[in-house]
């Protein structure tokens, strides 16, 4: 056997002296040295990629995932870093055309992931502050909406907002036209309802049964006090829940300006202390509605 290294040619009566993997004459393992060679012939067959033909592939790439993440997927920063890490590993830590990757990296590949990962969360800040948009849900809405320019989205947002405004002046115009319309019925209403009341009062105060029905309550409360000031000694009403103090009524006069009202549910105590019956009558002014005068006179009505 011919050694690889040194080119001695073993002689049988060597294998007594040194083992038969390795050279008599300069001590090399034939296998070890064979197989360091055969890993510098390959290294030496390989055709090693500059850096700057590696950048050329990196520049266009980098492009082509920005371009895919806006257009196809929106917000999709992750799969530009994934990208960005594949390149970045391949560019600095030496993968050549086949995409062989050096193991040794690997460690350096972690760390720089961990490094870059905060720059690339704010990847659609980044995107929409480039692309014009204001903020990442604009962004959204408008390729919702099939707009990819800026530009173009905010002028179409623009010009909704035009005829909104234009709308809602119209609707504040028909509001105005419409308020002053019900505020002109209510007035009118509430005129033709003052002068039904006036005219209903009117006719009233010219009919006795009206006007007396009308003023048997207001008699009992405003003619009460002045006809007890004319009882010399005690008084005592008789009326009750049901029993008016005044039950009858008739004109006074022939202008039909004062109903006298009457009544004979008082009692008064006379010198002898003894309570006798007497009858009453109020004079009212129809007008006014206040008493102008009042009597009494023993005995019932």
């Amino acid at each position: 056997m011919i050694c690889p290294k040194c080119e001695y040619e073993r002689q049988p009566d060597d294998n007594a002296s040194t083992p038969d993997y390795e050279c008599p004459n300069c001590g090399v393992i034939y296998a070890k040295y064979k197989k360091i060679e055969y890993k510098k012939q390959q290294d030496a067959d390989k055709k090693t990629v500059p850096f700057f033909i590696k950048l050329i592939f990196l520049i266009p790439l980098w492009i082509l995932g920005l371009a895919f993440s806006y257009f196809l997927m929106p917000g999709g920063n992750y799969l530009i870093f994934i990208g960005f890490i594949l390149v970045f590993n391949w560019v600095l830590m030496g993968f050549d055309l086949a995409l062989e990757p050096n193991p040794k990296s690997i460690v350096i590949l972690v760390v720089l992931a961990l490094l870059f990962m905060p720059y690339f969360s704010s990847y659609e800040a980044t995107l929409d502050t480039i692309t014009g948009f204001d903020g990442a849900q604009q962004r959204k809405d408008a390729e919702a909406a099939g707009f990819f320019e800026s530009t173009r989205y905010k002028a179409h947002l623009a010009k909704i907002q035009a005829e909104q405004k234009v709308q809602a002046e119209i609707q504040r115009v028909e509001d105005a036209k419409h308020a002053i319309l019900d505020a002109k019925i209510a007035a009118e209403n509430e005129k033709k309802l003052a002068a039904a009341k006036l005219a209903k009062e009117a006719a009233c105060k010219k009919s006795l049964i009206c006007m007396g029905d009308h003023l048997i309550v207001t008699a009992g409360i405003y003619c009460r006090e002045p006809i007890e000031r004319l009882a010399k000694y005690d008084y005592k009403w008789t009326d009750g829940w049901l029993t008016p103090k005044f039950s009858r009524y008739h004109w006074k006069g022939l202008f039909k300006k004062i109903i006298t009202m009457k009544g004979d549910e008082l009692k008064l105590q006379n010198g002898f202390g003894v309570m006798v019956k007497y009858n009453y009558s109020c004079d009212i002014d129809v007008e006014t509605e206040k008493p102008i005068a009042v009597r009494v006179n023993p005995g019932r009505l």
